[in-house]
């Protein structure tokens, strides 16, 4: 009868035991589900935030274009090889009177802005979401752009 109570409050114990980890687990569990939910929170607060200073900063760089023309003239820099590059092709097209060739003067015509630096390229795009007021647009791009090189970052560092 000894070796009975004796196993039974072993069993007592080791029941104890097992309640005492699992609302450890549990309470584990509760707090990063707090956590993922302020994260998730502090996330959208951010891109609420973010979104209505974008909107005024485009409001107010329209405004400022109004009076100045350092806008235009640095448009009309950038872009101005984009305006060369789709009219040659109708001007060598006009001048040889060979409208049969137009597209492989086109071809030749934008291949040739491969041959423009990287900076270039991206001042282009800037210029034009400036110019379209999309600053939103390119803050979530770069965005997913970001969370997208981490993720794969990640996913090299846990190898």
């Amino acid at each position: 009868m000894k070796w009975l109570g004796l196993i039974s409050n072993l069993l007592g114990i080791g029941k104890g035991a097992l309640e005492r980890r699992s609302a450890l687990k549990k309470a584990k569990l509760e707090s990063d589900l707090k956590v993922i939910e302020a994260r998730a929170n502090a996330q959208v607060s951010r891109i609420n935030s973010n979104t209505v200073s974008d909107n005024q900063l485009d409001l107010m760089a329209k405004e400022q274009q109004a009076t100045s023309y350092k806008d235009e003239v640095v448009s009309f820099i950038f872009l101005m090889p984009l305006v060369v590059a789709t009219l040659t092709p109708f001007l060598i097209a006009y001048n040889t009177s060979n409208w049969i060739t137009l597209i492989d003067h086109f071809v030749k015509s934008y291949d040739s802005l491969n041959k423009f630096p990287t900076w270039y390229i991206v001042g282009v795009v800037l210029v034009v979401i400036d110019i379209l007021g999309f600053r939103s647009f390119l803050r979530k791009a770069f965005t997913a752009w970001l969370d997208k090189t981490m993720s794969k970052f990640t996913l090299i560092n846990d190898k």
